[in-house]
Formats: C-alpha cells, structure tokens, sequence
C-alpha cells in the first residue's frame, strides 16, 4: 500500500463517495488533479466535462489560463483554495501521478479535507499497481473498457449531486462517445515496468531527525520498488508525503519516487511502497510535508 500527498492501505468508503449533497458550497467547483506530464489527457478530461454541460467556470484545470492559477498568485496557497472548495476532485492516477509530491500533496490533501473524490486509473498503470501505491479503494479504470465506459455515467451523477448542475442525458453522451474516440488517438505514456531496471540490493537509508512527527524506518527495495515504513510520533493524526531520491555512482541524481501515507494516528505505523526504482547506487528516503 502506499503513495500520494502518499495512502491508506483500506481507504473508508466515506471518504470517497462522500455526496456533500445540499451542503455543497455554492458554485463548488470539479477540480481536476493530474501530473502534467499526462497533461493531453488532463485537457481531454476538462474538454469533455465542458463539452456534457459542466459550466466552464465550473471547472478547475491548473494548466489552462482561464481555468487555472492566475500569473502572481502563490502556486500552493492557490491549490489549497481552490481544493478547499471543490464540490468534486477527479485524480488521474498515471505512474507520473504517484511519483511526484504535489500531485499526491493534492491527493491527501482532499481525503483528509474529507472531499468526495473520483480516482481514475490511467494505462499503463494498472488498478493492481495503482492500489499498492496508494491504497486499496474503489477507482475507475481507463485500462478496463467496462470500468471506462461506466465510470462517465456515474461521474455524471456524482457531478449533478456535488455541484447541483443539471446536465443533460444527449449532450453528455455525446462528449463521452468524442472522448472514447479521442483517447484511444492519444500518444501511449511510456511503460515505466519496459523501461525500469532492477535495483541493486543495498543497505537501507532514510532521513528522521529526533523531533519530526513522521519516522521512516525499515526501507528495502526488492525488484524496482522501494518498501518502507512511516510512524506518526506525533500526539494529533497526521498525513505525509515523502520523497524518495537515487544517486548514481558519481552523486548525480538518477531519480526520484513518492508516496504518501493519509491518516495516520498517533503511534500508528504504515507501510509506503515507491514504484519504478531507477538504477542507482545508492537512495536516501525523507518527509516531504506533513499535514
């Protein structure tokens, strides 16, 4: 189990499905989370809501300009706005997804603020892998043509019921017949799994200082994932994501990984696994951020 703002092994239904219903904060919006590297993906997603009837203005897309963060404003101070008061956030868990510490910043940060949250499985990435990373709940899958075909119906209610927007049956069909076709024309996101190389098996490093609330400790690497554990030390219940670095033989860096471990109470110790470990000599493991 393990990734994101970094996850649960066994994630409360509540927490996923969670329909806000009448309290939805007016004009709540459908904030979309992804990496920008599947940024194609994230702009056909965001089309595709405007396109079945979600009111552009609705809809909050970091990497567009009239949808995202304004040029000036604080990057994260905006972040945590707008997840503050999305009505719904669809995550588009790709491999770049678990790997990098703001999209699982923005991952934790909507289960422990308790938002209903719509998780979608993007290929290469398997449900399989996806779960070992973040946890196991309840995800859409973009890989299943039975999972991707069901999960726009029910994003469809999930979205009238958050953000009280009637969309109609005719023109949400038909954006979602635009983007079955639209993406299977999108370029195929290289399969880390093809591309990655077995790590040697060396002594385990992790970085914890006396007074931090989050410990690492017991980190191993078997085949091209890292293992490992976080403890919560502190007396209140925390979330942490945390960030793994590799180092190739002349200290360059040869990669990075994260994961995430969500609602940790005190005392309490979970497991976090780093998927697609680069060939290195050595790694160290620390806390990214604590919420």
């Amino acid at each position: 189990m393990s990734v994101a703002a970094r996850i649960m092994s066994t994630m409360p239904n509540a927490l996923i499905v969670q329909n806000l219903g009448r309290f939805a904060v007016p004009d709540s919006k459908v904030f979309i989370s992804h990496a920008y590297a599947d940024l194609a993906l994230a702009k056909l997603v965001r089309d595709t809501l405007i396109r079945g009837g979600v009111p552009n203005n609705r809809v909050f897309f970091s990497s567009s300009r009239s949808t995202g963060i304004p040029t000036g404003t604080d990057v994260v101070g905006h972040l945590r706005e707008q997840l503050d008061a999305a009505g719904l956030v669809i995550e588009l868990i790709s491999q770049t997804f678990i790997t990098r510490p703001m999209c699982l910043m923005e991952l934790g940060g909507a289960w422990s603020l308790k938002k209903s949250t719509f998780p979608v499985v993007i290929p290469p990435l398997t449900r399989a892998q996806a779960i070992e990373a973040i946890g196991s709940f309840q995800m859409a899958d973009l890989g299943d043509p039975s999972s991707a075909r069901d999960m726009w119906f029910e994003l469809q209610d999930r979205i009238k019921a958050a953000l009280h927007i009637d969309i109609g049956a005719s023109a949400w069909s038909e954006a979602i017949r635009d983007f079955a076709d639209a993406f299977a024309a999108l370029p195929a996101s290289a399969s880390s799994d093809a591309d990655a190389q077995v790590a040697p098996e060396i002594p385990s490093q992790w970085v914890s200082d006396d007074d931090d609330e989050i410990v690492i400790s017991n980190v191993t690497i078997r085949g091209n994932q890292l293992h490992g554990e976080a403890t919560n030390r502190d007396a209140i219940e925390h979330s942490a994501t945390l960030t793994a670095t590799f180092y190739a033989e002349d200290g360059s860096i040869a990669g990075t990984g994260g994961a995430a471990v969500v609602s940790m109470k005190p005392g309490r110790t979970k497991t976090f696994t780093v998927l697609s470990v680069p060939k290195h000599a050595r790694y160290k493991v620390d806390v990214d951020s604590v919420l």
